[in-house]
């Protein structure tokens, strides 16, 4: 695991990562025609909701000495389908009254190297999160307003209409918005390339369920207290746009452990809490845990208690005493 604090203005943010990607002696491929058409056809979209993101991919370009270009199209139309689970619990349900938010990211050993990142920007709110070579992207974190957002891949049926791979709207979330409704209402507003599932949820005990793709964009917010996303949709309305012969052999079976953990929850005198939901994200047989073979793992897992400007972290395939605290 890397860990990167980045702090100033979005440009100043840039730099200080271009400068870094430079000593670190990375390059990027050029771009055809048609990319370049359809990465500022994207950006003229998207400059109204993500204007500071797209300073720092300015920043990165001049403190790396990169094509700005080139890196729009990195940045904002690349990266990789997370196949992870991840779930939410309102503080009306829990023992010390907190909402807790709890999230396996499943990938190839490949992906394991990921970063970590404290983020401290002028403009908006600070955060701390997690990617995997995304450049301004996130991939999942906490911000000082006590609201978490992670997203899970879905292999869906894809058209050629420009949009923002999955990164750039958590990223997008954690930077400007304090609450569940907020956050929905800006990713209804962008536009997504593929399909995934993304999971909001504020300190307020709000929490709403985003199935987003290249065709529309679905919205829930369970009144029961509990999300869970994985690697499928569960809306009637989004169902058709998933392509079901790729859907993970264990994601429903990880989504309906999650569930039937929170339900026998609910029943019991101890409430969950965060040392609960820890065993529930290491557990393989009756939790949310993925070993399905060398290929197909999780390989990193974090839980919070929103409120707290901090959350804890597990860098490999999680043990329930093998999560750290990582503050910001």
């Amino acid at each position: 695991m890397n860990e990167i604090t980045l702090r100033g203005t979005h440009y100043e943010m840039g730099r200080q990562f271009g400068d870094l990607l430079r000593k670190r002696g990375k390059t990027f491929e050029g771009l055809g025609d048609e990319s370049v058409r359809v990465t500022d056809r994207l950006a003229r979209q998207v400059e109204g909701f993500i204007p500071d993101l797209l300073d720092e991919i300015r920043g990165i370009a001049d403190g790396g000495g990169y094509d700005e270009e080139i890196l729009r199209f990195h940045a904002l139309t690349l990266g990789i389908i997370p196949f992870c689970t991840v779930i939410a619990i309102s503080g009306r349900y829990t023992a010390d009254g907190r909402t807790l938010f709890g999230r396996n990211y499943d990938a190839s050993p490949e992906f394991a190297d990921f970063t970590l990142y404290k983020t401290y920007p002028d403009r908006g709110l600070s955060h701390i999160g997690c990617c995997y070579g995304m450049l301004v992207g996130r991939e999942g974190g906490v911000n000082e307003a006590g609201l978490a957002i992670a997203v899970t891949g879905v292999q869906g049926h894809y058209s050629d209409t420009p949009g923002l791979w999955d990164h750039i709207p958590v990223r997008a979330v954690l930077e400007q918005c304090k609450t569940v409704d907020e956050a929905a209402e800006l990713l209804r507003a962008l536009p997504h390339l593929w399909t995934k599932n993304f999971l909001v949820a504020d300190a307020r005990g709000g929490i709403c369920v985003v199935e987003a793709a290249q065709q529309n964009v679905a919205v829930a917010c369970p009144s029961d207290g509990f999300g869970a996303i994985a690697n499928h949709f569960v809306s009637p309305q989004m169902t058709g746009y998933c392509n079901r012969e790729k859907i993970p052999s264990n994601s429903q079976r990880r989504w309906a452990n999650a569930r039937h953990w929170f339900e026998a929850g609910t029943h019991q005198r101890d409430k969950p809490d965060l040392r609960g939901l820890k065993r529930l994200l290491c557990d393989t047989e009756r939790g949310i845990r993925s070993e399905l073979d060398d290929h197909f793992a999780t390989v990193w897992s974090w839980v919070s208690a929103l409120g707290d400007r901090q959350f804890e972290l597990a860098d490999r395939l999680p043990e329930p005493n093998g999560y750290r605290v990582f503050e910001f």
